[in-house]
């Protein structure tokens, strides 16, 4: 399965991830962060927010 994100939509993402610190609570990558002006993300969970 090929899931295509474009720049927008993860930036928008992490823009809702910020806004909504409590949903980011628990959810923590094990292997792979999104890092955004130096700030990281688990890369599923912004995958997840951005779709």
């Amino acid at each position: 399965m090929v899931v295509d994100f474009t720049r927008k939509e993860i930036i928008n993402a992490i823009k809702q991830i910020d806004d909504n610190p409590k949903i980011k609570t628990g959810r923590h990558s094990s292997t792979y962060d999104l890092i955004y002006n130096k700030k990281k993300i688990s890369s599923y969970f912004g995958f997840v927010i951005s779709k």
